[in-house]
């Protein structure tokens, strides 16, 4: 295993991509902190039709992360499984949902798939208006980027920090281009929580990477500068 010493280099190091996803409100106000202080930004995958709901992010909310360089991006309306769904309302959860943020002045490049679930014809649909598109799987990604099919290593509840460590520097020492880490809520509370991450190991995380110097980009920055 590599040590993390080594991570002193300034070259090959792969692009580090923070995502979250479904826009609940404890990641904006437990992680939002926590990246000003390191000078990073994050993508932010959210559902239109949720914003403004209890424990969501508001459209003020939204404004805070766009001024500091966050990523808005896709997430469908409602957070629908798109592969259950007729071919008008898999059309409406998707294009609806790009056109609710345009409306607000947001432009969106990046899309992640509800579940993971999607069929060709969504496919065909999100490829309509976006130009990445996230799913739910963790995989190495390499230069030239598929920018239809960019992984991502989600956080789960009873992980740590450790396992965000130990993900990088496997991409690391594998030569990836690209590691994107997904989080969910970012809360104290664990009991009964899915993809939960606590404060205190998010912050080791980002801790742990600005100290190792690895380049932090959102999705859309990251995959045109691997890709240009």
């Amino acid at each position: 295993m590599t040590s993390c010493d080594s991570y002193n280099q300034e070259l090959n190091k792969p692009i580090i991509c923070f995502t979250f996803d479904d826009g609940h409100l404890n990641a904006f106000e437990n992680a939002f902190p926590l990246f000003k202080q390191f000078s990073f930004t994050a993508t932010s995958f959210l559902n239109s039709g949720k914003i403004g709901n209890p424990g969501k992010i508001s459209w003020s909310n939204i404004d805070s992360l766009v001024n500091h360089g966050w990523e808005i991006a896709g997430h469908t309306i409602d957070h629908v499984d798109l592969a259950e769904l007729d071919d008008d309302e898999a059309y409406y959860q998707i294009i609806q949902d790009y056109h609710n943020f345009t409306n607000q002045g947001i432009e969106l490049s990046s899309f992640a798939l509800p579940g993971g679930h999607a069929t060709l014809r969504d496919y065909d649909i999100i490829k309509g208006v976006y130009k990445n598109i996230r799913n739910s799987i963790d995989k190495e990604m390499h230069t030239p980027l598929n920018r239809f099919d960019l992984g991502y290593f989600a956080y789960q509840t009873n992980y740590r920090a450790e396992d965000v460590k130990q993900r990088i520097i496997r991409g690391y020492n594998n030569g990836e281009s690209l590691i994107v880490i997904g989080f969910h809520r970012i809360s104290e509370e664990q009991v009964n929580t899915v993809a939960n991450c606590k404060t205190d190991d998010l912050e080791e995380i980002l801790s742990w990477v600005y100290n190792n110097n690895f380049p932090v980009m959102t999705l859309e920055e990251a995959v045109n500068k691997l890709n240009k």
